[in-house]
């Protein structure tokens, strides 16, 4: 979480804000949990379910976000859907639907991860190996929470292993955004930089028609100016005036 918000902080990517809020939500959870004794949800309680909802829409909408696609309006009506119903339970208590207290939340939870890891396979915005490690860690979770209804079912063992793996999973998908974000970045730079020396060798190459007196260059359009500026005008290069040496010995005698 204080690793996406100094990210976020400094680089002011929208997907980077999207994923330091999901952080801060499941930082959350294990606030809740730590304060509740364990990770078990309390009967009746809704705060987990939409702890859960909650980062799943926004990891979704970070995804998206990251891939350069418009977050779908079908996704943005199943969670206003899934926030009336918590609201509902909210006010009435808890509903049964699909046969298990709040297991149509953490459904629709899986089913977010499940999605957002998926986009990575079908879109991916990177060819290196970061981008699968978040595709397969965001299906990993959403598999891992599809297990939640058969917990009892599974077994104490798998009580104990599947979080766990939950736990690698988020990790996982953190640190291969992160890694993913400044690998984007390094080539963006790389780019960039690629960009300027090509224009520069454009710009520098060749004849350059320059006044023995003055040292002005006359450009394309015919017209004479400051080496200066024309350097200026083709390259990213500023320039600041000192005085040489042997300069400030022939001109500055008293000076020197």
């Amino acid at each position: 979480t204080i690793v996406f918000a100094v990210m976020w902080r400094t680089y002011r990517e929208r997907y980077l804000g999207l994923w330091l809020l999901a952080s801060v939500l499941w930082l959350a959870r294990y606030l809740y949990a730590f304060a509740n004794g364990g990770m078990s949800m309390p009967s009746g309680s809704v705060v987990l379910p939409l702890l859960a909802v909650s980062r799943g829409f926004f990891i979704l909408l970070g995804v998206y976000s990251l891939v350069g696609r418009r977050f779908p309006r079908l996704w943005s009506i199943v969670f206003a859907a899934d926030l009336v119903l918590l609201a509902i339970e909210a006010l009435l208590g808890p509903t049964r639907i699909l046969g298990s207290e709040a297991v149509t939340h953490y459904l629709l939870y899986a089913a977010a991860m499940v999605s957002a890891g998926v986009i990575f396979v079908l879109r991916p915005i990177d060819r290196g190996p970061e981008a699968w490690v978040v595709s397969l860690a965001l299906i990993c979770i959403g598999v891992l929470q599809l297990s939640f209804p058969f917990s009892a079912a599974l077994g104490p063992s798998w009580n104990v292993f599947a979080p766990i793996m939950m736990n690698v999973a988020i990790l996982c998908a953190g640190i291969g955004v992160m890694m993913l974000y400044f690998r984007r970045e390094l080539r963006e730079r790389e780019r960039l930089m690629q960009g300027l020396a090509s224009a520069l060798e454009r710009a520098l190459t060749g004849y350059l028609p320059i006044c023995a007196h003055c040292k002005s260059i006359r450009d394309e359009a015919g017209e004479w100016q400051r080496l200066e500026r024309f350097i200026s005008d083709r390259t990213d290069a500023a320039f600041t005036h000192g005085i040489c040496p042997s300069c400030v010995d022939e001109h500055f005698p008293i000076a020197a």
